[in-house]
């Protein structure tokens, strides 16, 4: 598997925990829509997509996407990590910590 292209779109809703939406391309022809990027405390964590719906658990969620292997995750959100520092960076401005809703950083 290797990812062979990351789109970053931008969120513009403030100071929300989400900063961005990730779009990967995966060779072979698949692609991925709807990955979060949150920003918190200048360390960027990845949200999967998931269905809003509970599993035979009664939880909550089911993730519609998730790498199997550490080494996929690894390079899956190194790709996306690297994106998204490039866009902060295009933009003009460096990664920047954001308060969440709470008051925490």
């Amino acid at each position: 598997m290797e990812v062979t292209g990351v789109e970053i779109n931008p969120l513009h809703t403030g100071n929300g925990y989400y900063k961005a939406a990730a779009t990967i391309y995966i060779e072979g022809g698949y692609v991925v829509n709807g990955i979060m990027v949150a920003e918190t405390n200048g360390k960027v964590k990845i949200r999967f997509p998931f269905v809003a719906k509970n599993d035979k658990d009664g939880r909550p969620r089911t993730f519609a996407f998730t790498p199997i292997s550490a080494q996929a995750r690894a390079e899956i959100e190194g790709a996306i990590k690297k994106a998204y520092y490039q866009a902060q960076t295009q933009n003009g401005a460096a990664p920047q910590k954001h308060k969440r809703p709470n008051g925490r950083e």
